[in-house]
Parts: structure tokens; sequence; C-alpha cells
């Protein structure tokens, strides 16, 4: 993760070459790394943690990968049966 952050930051400065936010950008470096499938496990992180896909912004915009709505006690239902 470190060294696909260090790209990412490699080609941002060379974009603001000026702007010393570094630690803004952050969340947009991290999340689409850990919504990513990772070789090593074969799964994203995000779906690890959470037990399911990460609902991305294009998912929102075009109100796609919405799922089925459920109550809550379901939702942890089905999340331990995953587990």
């Amino acid at each position: 993760m470190v060294r696909t952050f260090r790209e990412r930051r490699r080609c941002e400065r060379l974009e603001e070459a000026e702007n010393d936010d570094w630690e803004k950008r952050i969340p947009q470096v991290c999340f689409p790394y850990n919504a990513s499938v990772h070789e090593s496990t074969g799964y994203a992180s995000f779906e690890m943690m959470f037990g399911r896909p990460a609902r991305l912004p294009v998912d929102a915009a075009f109100n796609t990968n919405m799922g089925k709505a459920m109550t809550t006690s379901k939702y942890v239902e089905e999340l331990a049966a995953q587990l």
C-alpha cells in the first residue's frame, strides 16, 4: 500500500507542485486501494472488513450495486453467515 500511495503522490506532485496538503489526499488513495481486489487474498480489504463489496461513487451516480433493502437484524444474520 505504501508503494501505491507513493506512486499516486508522485503523480500528484507533478500536477500540483506548489500544493502541500498531502494529508487531505490520503482518503482518496486509501478507499480505491481498499476497494480493489488484492492478488494475495483474492478479496478487497473493504469486503473482508465489512462482508460486502464497497459501494463506489459511480454506483451511487448510476444507482447500481444497490443490493436489497433489509432490516438490521437480517443484515447481521447474513454477515455472520458469510464470516
